[in-house]
């Protein structure tokens, strides 16, 4: 997924915090943290909804 903001993080194999850029790729392992700050794309959701019951 992509970075929309700014994000620093430590990524898997490394002891120092890393700066990421908007429309950078958010490793993997980071991903949890860069959306609890809001800083990745939001996962689409798919179209259609529920559907009604008959």
């Amino acid at each position: 997924m992509k970075l929309i903001k700014p994000f620093r993080g430590v990524p898997k194999g490394e002891i120092y915090p890393r700066q990421y850029q908007a429309g950078d790729d958010c490793p993997p392992e980071l991903l949890a943290a860069a959306r609890e700050l809001e800083a990745v794309e939001q996962e689409k959701k798919p179209a259609g909804g529920t559907k009604a019951k008959e």
